[in-house]
């Protein structure tokens, strides 16, 4: 069945200006909820028919186990149910950068006489289309189609690639252990969509729960639905993380398109990474925060794109004019989009 936001997307709700300015990250936050449900969606997908994994348990072939569950199909998967979420956030957060950026001019009273004159906001002389110019972001410019990409890519990989290394954990512990079928089927099934270190713990969980005593009906049951609520912290932590980071690439790509349409002077203007300047900020994030804007397309030291720079980062980036020295030096030519280290988005 697909997914609910794949038949209805999610409704971006205009806020107050006091709002959207305290919190740069409001249209991500909409976008949150629907995110982690794709993961978790790609991973109910997963599992459908339990007899048939209960079989390949009891065969003692970890291959057997591999194909009941069908993990080979989980990042393609997980792709169905993201990339909507990121391609639309990304596409949300473009538009609202690129209405703050230019300002249309209040039209006088009385009948219309031709489209609102945007305003350059970034230097130069206006051409005669920037009358015409449409405020409408566009996913297919080249800078957005490689961010999307190089987001849902990378957020496959570290998934997929936890999700696989957890299972195969669990399937060799439940043969080795003995597990009766039955009940090494069901820790199975809980353990798709889960990393490594979540998945330790419901097998922990499990473990105890035998030693007590607890009757095998009761164990599954309580199994499953500890499983549930990792596999949701889990979801939640990526889609705090991926939202943030499709946010930060919406804007970008939304400069680099003002850039092709020659609204920014790229020579004259940049970027500079902005934190949330409250206690919660942490060392790194204040470093960057810290240090000079730098060109449209370059890299923050560290390698980053932008944000996030580690799991649950609440930073941003800024549109800045570039000091003396730096103006003149573009880099939007060439546009980067880099993937943070996977050991900065430990989930």
């Amino acid at each position: 069945m697909a997914p609910r936001f794949v038949t209805r997307p999610p409704k971006v709700r205009p806020v107050p200006r006091s709002t959207a300015s305290t919190n740069p990250h409001w249209i991500a936050d909409s976008y949150r909820r629907h995110m982690a449900s794709a993961v978790v969606d790609a991973a109910d997908h997963l599992v459908t028919d339990q007899d048939a994994l209960v079989r390949a348990v009891a065969s003692g072939s970890t291959d057997a186990v591999d194909h009941a569950l069908a993990l080979d199909r989980f990042a393609a998967v997980l792709e169905e149910r993201v990339r909507p979420v990121v391609e639309r956030l990304m596409a949300a957060r473009g538009g609202d950068t690129l209405r703050r950026l230019f300002v249309a001019k209040a039209d006088r009273p009385g009948p219309p006489v031709g489209p609102p004159t945007v305003r350059r906001a970034a230097g130069g002389d206006p051409s005669p289309e920037v009358g015409r110019f449409s405020l409408d972001f566009r996913l297919d410019n080249p800078y957005a189609i490689q961010a999307a990409q190089t987001i849902v890519g990378d957020l496959i990989t570290r998934v997929s690639a936890g999700t696989v290394d957890a299972v195969r954990q669990i399937i060799e512990g439940a043969i080795v252990q003995g597990l009766p079928p039955r009940q090494a089927a069901t820790l199975i099934m809980g353990t798709v969509g889960l990393d490594p270190r979540r998945a330790t713990a419901l097998e922990r969980y499990r473990a105890m729960l035998a030693a007590e005593g607890v009757p095998g009906p009761t164990v599954d049951r309580l199994v499953t639905a500890y499983s549930k609520r990792l596999l949701k912290d889990r979801a939640l932590t990526i889609a705090r993380t991926e939202t943030i980071r499709a946010s930060s690439a919406g804007t970008q790509a939304a400069w680099h398109q003002a850039i092709r349409e020659g609204l920014i002077d790229d020579a004259k203007y940049g970027q500079q990474w902005s934190d949330t300047g409250d206690r919660r900020t942490c060392p790194q994030c204040q470093t960057l925060a810290a240090g000079p804007p730098i060109p449209f397309g370059a890299l923050f030291p560290g390698g980053y794109s932008g944000p996030p720079a580690h799991t649950s980062c609440r930073c941003d980036v800024v549109f800045v004019s570039l000091p003396a020295a730096q103006k003149g030096v573009g880099a939007a030519t060439a546009p980067t989009v880099q993937a943070p280290a996977t050991a900065d988005l430990a989930e």
